[in-house]
């Protein structure tokens, strides 16, 4: 993975107001991003933890993509297993995109039902609580 996506993780996660967010980018963005600009926690999580890959390596966007899925997915089961959570990864024309975020019942899901429906490649991997 590259040092760029190493350094992401390298805070690892946290539990802010019932959101899961990557340390790193909460901490990045903290000062001026609220919960309460976004209609609800997920769109407040998908906000913070969402980053364009490409931007953090230089190549190989996709192997560090699920490189950096592969990382995250750990780091949930080891420390927040009891949260469900929901990694996405869509692809542009030129770019990949992650995000990821709690999986909420009262709440509107971030992604239709139907991954088929969307014009841009999507991948989601989520993390069924124990």
């Amino acid at each position: 993975m590259s040092v760029g996506l190493t350094k992401i993780l390298s805070d690892g996660l946290v539990c802010r107001s019932g959101c899961l967010l990557l340390k790193n980018l909460y901490e990045a963005n903290k000062r001026h991003v609220r919960k309460e600009h976004f209609e609800d926690l997920t769109g407040y999580e998908t906000f913070v933890n969402g980053f364009v890959v490409n931007d953090f390596c230089g190549d190989n966007y996709l192997r560090n993509s699920l490189l950096f899925i592969n990382a995250v997915s750990e780091l949930v089961n080891k420390s927040y297993s009891h949260i469900p959570t929901e990694i996405v990864l869509s692809k542009s024309d030129r770019s990949y995109h992650f995000t990821m975020h709690t999986l909420r019942v009262a709440e509107t899901p971030y992604l239709a039902n139907d991954l088929e429906s969307y014009t841009e490649p999507t991948m989601v991997v989520r993390l069924i609580a124990n």
